[in-house]
C-alpha cells in the first residue's frame, strides 16, 4: 500500500507541469487571439506556428489562420507583399531584416488600397537555443489621418493667425515679423530694402456715402491690386491697418521702388471705383516709399518713419500720388 501511494504522488507531479504549461499555451493563444493587431509567429525552420485573425483580416485573407499553421512563411509573405504598394521593394526589405535578426520596430508600410500598417519584427530564442520570430502588425490608418487633419487644422489656424480676415493679405502681425526679418536680412548681406506704405484717399468719406458693406469691398479691390504687385518671393502685401496697407519688397532700388508705387497708384485707377465724396471722382490712393540698406546701428522703425512721414507729404500735395522719402535713398 504505501509504495502505490508513492507511485500516485509521483504521477500527479509529473502531470502538473504538463497541465501548467497546457493552460499556459491555451491563455497566451487567447491574449493573441483578443489583441486588435496582426500576429505571425513563426519558428527557427520558417515554419508558421501561429496566425491569429486580425492578421487575416489586415491583409484581406479569405482563410482561417488555422490554415497557416507549419506552413512555409516566406509563401504567407509573398502573397501579403502584393498588397503593399512596393511589393518587390517589400519582399527585399522583409529578407534583409530576417537575415539581420535584429528587432525593427515602428516601421510603416502602405498598402495599395491606401491603408497604412506599422510593423513590428521581434526575434526570439527557445529554450533549446533555436530562434523564431514574431511579426507583429498594426493599422495605423486611423492616427495618421487624425494626425494628417491635425497638422492641416495648424496650418489654417497658422495661416489665419497671419492673415487679414477682410483682405486676405498679410495681417499686422505677419508684416512686422517679415520687416524685422527682411531688416536682418538686410543688415548681413548689405542689400536694401523698401517699404511702401499706402492709404486709400477719402476713405471715410466713401464709407459715409456707400455705407461700411461698399467700404470692405473697396478695400478688397484694393487689397487685390496691390497683391497682383508682389511679384517676387520676398514681397509681402499687408494690410497695415484700417485703410492703410503696406508692401515690404527686398533688394530694390529707389527709382525701382518709386516705379512700383506708381504701378500700384495706377492699378487702383484701373478698378474705376466711383466716389463722389473724392475731388477727382473715383476711388484713389496715396502712396510714401522709403528705401534703407540696414546697419548694425538701424531699426526697421526707422524705415517705417520714413515711409510714413512720405505718405503724409503726399496727402498734403493733393493725395492719388507717390511720394519718396528723398533722406532715405541708398548710397551707391
Amino acid at each position: 500500500m504505501p509504495e502505490k501511494s508513492t507511485t500516485a504522488r509521483l504521477r500527479t507531479s509529473d502531470a502538473a507541469p504538463q497541465t501548467q504549461r497546457t493552460e499556459s499555451e491555451v491563455l497566451f493563444r487567447a491574449l493573441l487571439t483578443s489583441l486588435h493587431d496582426g500576429i505571425l509567429v513563426v519558428d527557427h525552420d520558417g515554419k508558421v506556428e501561429y496566425a491569429n485573425q486580425q492578421l487575416c483580416t489586415m491583409y484581406s485573407i479569405d482563410a482561417p489562420p488555422e490554415s497557416f499553421i507549419g506552413f512555409d512563411s516566406r509563401n504567407i509573405m509573398l502573397r501579403i507583399s502584393q498588397m503593399y504598394t512596393e511589393p518587390d521593394a517589400t519582399v527585399r526589405r522583409l529578407q534583409e531584416i530576417i537575415k539581420a535578426g535584429v528587432p525593427i520596430l515602428g516601421a510603416e508600410l502602405v498598402l495599395k488600397n491606401g491603408r497604412t500598417l506599422m510593423r513590428d519584427f521581434i526575434p526570439f530564442e527557445y529554450g533549446d537555443g533555436r530562434r523564431g520570430r514574431i511579426w507583429h502588425m498594426r493599422d495605423v490608418t486611423a492616427l495618421r489621418d487624425a494626425q494628417t487633419q491635425l497638422i492641416e487644422a495648424n496650418r489654417k489656424l497658422e495661416a489665419l493667425s497671419i492673415t487679414d480676415s477682410l483682405t486676405g493679405l498679410a495681417n499686422r502681425r505677419q508684416f512686422d515679423q517679415v520687416l524685422l526679418h527682411e531688416w536682418s536680412r538686410g543688415q548681413r548681406q548689405g542689400h536694401s530694402l523698401a517699404l511702401l506704405l499706402l492709404d486709400v484717399d477719402w476713405f471715410k468719406h466713401f464709407n459715409d456715402l456707400y455705407g461700411h458693406q461698399a467700404g470692405d469691398a473697396c478695400l478688397r479691390a484694393v487689397a487685390t491690386a496691390l497683391q497682383a504687385k508682389a511679384r517676387r518671393a520676398g514681397d509681402l502685401a499687408a494690410r497695415y491697418g484700417g485703410e492703410e496697407f503696406a508692401m515690404i519688397v527686398p533688394e530694390i532700388d529707389a527709382d525701382a521702388a518709386v516705379a512700383l508705387a506708381d504701378s500700384i497708384r495706377l492699378a487702383v485707377h484701373g478698378i474705376a471705383q466711383a466716389h463722389a465724396g473724392s475731388p477727382i471722382g473715383q476711388v484713389t490712393v496715396s502712396l510714401g516709399v522709403a528705401v534703407m540698406v540696414p546697419t548694425a546701428d538701424t531699426q526697421p522703425d526707422a524705415l517705417v518713419l520714413a515711409a510714413d512721414q512720405a505718405l503724409y507729404r503726399a496727402k498734403d500735395l493733393g493725395r492719388d500720388r507717390v511720394v519718396m522719402a528723398p533722406m532715405t535713398q541708398p548710397e551707391t
